[in-house]
């Protein structure tokens, strides 16, 4: 029984080498909302310096925002200080929830997945 018990782990180990889990913020679905937002970031710092802050809603710089994210993400937009500062993210699922922030006072992302 010892043997088997072991034999088997053994067969586990060997069968999910290579199957990790890529961790939030990285993989196909996490490029597809990189790759979704970057437009959009860059869009929102050309209405900051063309209006002086950033706009209430995002339909503001892009009407069809909805329909053309990918449907593998959701995404939201909220701005934040009366204009001066903005919070962009984008989630997904699989492995687990992943959500990927994007501030505009750190012009950078942080991921974090919960499963």
């Amino acid at each position: 029984m010892r043997n088997f018990l072991f034999i088997a782990f053994l067969c586990g180990v060997i069968l999910c080498a290579g199957c990790e889990e890529e961790p939030p913020g990285k993989g196909m679905k996490a490029a597809a909302g990189y790759a979704f937002t970057k437009p959009l970031i860059e869009k929102l710092e050309t209405y900051r310096q063309q209006q002086g802050k950033y706009p209430a809603r995002i339909q503001e710089i892009e009407p069809a925002v909805e329909t053309q994210k990918p449907k593998e993400i959701e995404f939201g937009y909220k701005q934040l200080d009366a204009g001066n500062g903005y919070d962009l993210f984008f989630a997904y699922y699989g492995p687990g929830m992943n959500v990927c922030h994007y501030s505009s006072a750190e012009k950078q992302w942080r991921c974090s997945g919960a499963y």
